[in-house]
């Protein structure tokens, strides 16, 4: 059976499944140095990848 993107757009939204994109976020603590670090260099990777593998769309 072959189904378009659209139709299965609207089954996973009738099904109540959200798409998000994730949202970094740091509590105060001990280790928040740390953490921010971690975070600043995942967001340059991250973004470095996407221009890698974007396909122009």
């Amino acid at each position: 059976m072959n189904v378009s993107p659209m139709q299965t757009w609207r089954i996973i939204n009738d099904l109540g499944i959200v798409c998000k994109r994730p949202k970094l976020e740091l509590e105060k603590g001990t280790d928040y140095e740390e953490k921010k670090k971690k975070i600043d260099g995942y967001k340059k990777v991250s973004s470095a990848l996407l221009k890698k593998y974007s396909t122009g769309i």
